[in-house]
């Protein structure tokens, strides 16, 4: 009986001293998931900023990229203008 009662003792005692290590277990837990949770919107916030970013400098580029065709529109259509010209001269130049 002695034997039972010392059992009973140890047990209960792994018992109520591994209680508070549980408690901090679940506590833990708890804090990595808000961790977790935290980390999860900062990241979010992180890629909805980094798209916003990515979006702007495209539609940046997009319109330096058209002003740049229409610059070379020009051009061409000055150079055809230009061959025109000589074109022209080369016609009404008296032959020799």
């Amino acid at each position: 009986m002695t034997a039972v009662v010392g059992a009973v003792g140890v047990v209960g005692g792994a018992v109520v001293s591994a209680i508070p290590a549980a408690l901090g277990l679940r506590r833990a837990r708890g804090a990595a998931q808000e961790e977790g949770a935290a980390t999860r919107d900062t990241v979010e916030t992180l890629g909805a900023r980094l798209e916003a970013k990515v979006g702007a400098v495209r539609d940046e580029l997009r319109s330096d990229v058209a002003e740049l065709r229409e610059d070379v529109m020009d051009v061409r259509a000055w150079q055809a203008g230009h061959d025109a010209e000589h074109m022209l001269m080369a016609r009404r130049r008296p032959e020799q």
